[in-house]
């Protein structure tokens, strides 16, 4: 299992894109939200204080963020994404 620190936070990409019968994908916008499943979430980030920051975000949250968020990492040949919180912009409230 992979620990992350700080507000970082580990997610796997979730692809959503449509495709067509020939396998074209389609994009209705030139830039749209990544969406990923949380796998781990740091304790926070250290404030000047020495408490930590609260995190909004727990393991199994599905998360939208910017494609420009995250950093990939690849794992024993699975994928995934490290970013901070605040590339966070939406959790789907379930």
């Amino acid at each position: 299992m992979l620990k992350v620190v700080e507000d970082k936070i580990l997610v796997t990409p979730i692809n959503d894109k449509s495709t067509s019968k020939g396998w074209l994908v389609l994009e209705a916008r030139q830039w749209k939200p990544e969406k990923g499943e949380v796998i781990a979430v740091g304790l926070g980030r250290t404030l000047e204080n020495g408490s930590r920051e609260n995190m909004d975000v727990k393991v199994g949250d599905i998360v939208f963020f910017t494609p420009y968020a995250p950093d990939a990492i690849d794992v024993d040949g699975i994928d995934y994404y490290t970013l901070k919180q605040s590339g966070i912009l939406a959790i789907i409230d379930k």
